[in-house]
């Protein structure tokens, strides 16, 4: 019962800072803000609460910068959706000057990419530009894709004639499917990874590195 009473309480606790939180960066909508909780699930937790809190300009400043859930002396390396989710976070910060980031405590001591090889290795791919078949593959597994007969997991990418799958981020339920006509992106669209259906187009993706590297790389 104690421990219940003690993860009820650190739960509420918690809350209530997600609360004091919102209205902090509320009052002040063109300050960068970077908040350190003790663990992934905190901040987890702490992101789910404060979207309630906050109105769509400033929930939209909100970005989540998880640690590799990893040790040091691990032979194992983290878990692709936690990589995709810290690029794209990474990704976001060069592109706005006043962001939230919630992050852990392992994950603001660690070292980070700089920010160069985050603008270096994004890849805009937008409807209309030039694109050739080989060039793609090269690019994809460069950036640390895995070239497989059809897409279901993050980090993955298929060629199919004119047709190219791949999945970017931690949300492996969807992808996007870049059709070509000739050397040119004719359609870039949402795909259904279960259905193997595309819907929804969109104008332009950004393909970020699947893998994170060191400043020496």
């Amino acid at each position: 019962m104690s421990s219940l009473m003690t993860t009820t309480q650190t739960v509420m606790h918690l809350s209530h800072l997600s609360y004091a939180l919102s209205k902090k960066v509320s009052e002040s909508n063109q300050q960068a803000f970077c908040i350190v909780l003790a663990n992934n699930a905190q901040v987890t937790q702490a992101y789910n609460e404060m979207s309630l809190f906050l109105n769509a300009q400033d929930r939209q400043r909100l970005l989540v910068l998880p640690d590799w859930e990893t040790l040091p002396y691990d032979a194992i390396n983290a878990h692709r959706h936690i990589t995709a989710r810290r690029m794209q976070t990474l990704y976001q910060l060069t592109q706005s000057n006043a962001p939230i980031l919630l992050t852990s405590t392992t994950a603001y001591l660690q070292t980070i990419v700089p920010r160069s090889f985050i603008t270096r290795e994004c890849f805009l791919c937008q409807v209309g530009q030039t694109m050739h078949i080989e060039q793609f593959r090269e690019q994809m597994i460069a950036k640390g894709y895995d070239e497989v007969p059809e897409v279901s997991e993050t980090g993955q990418f298929a060629i199919r004639g004119s047709i190219l799958d791949v999945i970017l981020d931690e949300n492996n339920i969807l992808g996007y499917r870049i059709e070509l006509f000739d050397n040119e992106v004719d359609s870039i669209r949402i795909l259904d990874v279960q259905t193997n259906r595309s819907h929804k187009k969109i104008n332009a993706i950004n393909i970020l590195p699947s893998r994170e590297y060191n400043s020496k790389n």
